[in-house]
């Protein structure tokens, strides 16, 4: 069993300088060709595997060794896994906001550089929920394994931000058409 982009040796045994042919199930491009033909010198039969689907692929080679009119065929099953994957987008959250649980095949794993979020620094499977802590970013990389083959890790980011602080504002009296002006903290928008 290989992952996606692994180097493959296969060697094929029998009397030196006897013919070989192969052929697999694939139809489409694992990274050798259908079928094809060599002759047996101790050397494998090498290939880098290609699973560009989301899938297992099942691959069901024969080879067949001659020695003039007499050979022998014999199976072989391959088994090429595909690249693991995920997508995540940014979170934005205020301090004291709950960050629901990421939900995350239970062999990725996770890292995270800014525990003072509230988030652990790191862990295998789903990121839990937790109550945002402090004002901040944390880029959180998560690296998708499975099937004992690794994927390109992934980050998203947790942006915390503070809540906005309000100062209360006086009861005023004012005549019908008259201007009044209010002083607030001019880092917050009035909308």
């Amino acid at each position: 069993n290989v992952c996606n982009g692994e180097y493959v040796d296969i060697y094929i045994t029998g009397s030196p300088s006897v013919s070989f042919t192969y052929v697999h199930n694939q139809s489409g491009s694992i990274g050798i060709a259908n079928s094809g033909n060599g002759i047996v010198n101790g050397l494998p039969l090498s290939f880098t595997a290609v699973n560009n689907t989301s899938q297992v692929l099942a691959v069901n080679f024969s080879f067949t060794v001659t020695n003039g009119y007499c050979g022998y065929t014999t199976p072989f099953m391959l088994y090429i896994y595909p690249t693991p994957s995920i997508v995540l987008n940014d979170i934005i959250k205020c301090k004291g906001q709950l960050v629901s649980t990421i939900s995350l095949p239970s062999t990725y794993t996770w890292t995270n550089n800014n525990i003072s979020i509230g988030l652990a620094a790191s862990g295998t499977g789903n990121i839990p929920s937790f109550t945002t802590l402090n004002s901040g970013t944390a880029i959180i990389t998560v690296t998708p394994i499975q099937l004992g083959c690794t994927g390109t890790p992934e980050t998203f980011e947790i942006f915390v931000e503070d809540a906005p602080v309000t100062s209360p504002v006086n009861n005023i009296a004012v005549c019908h058409n008259s201007i009044v002006l209010v002083n607030r903290d001019s880092a917050y928008s009035s909308t």
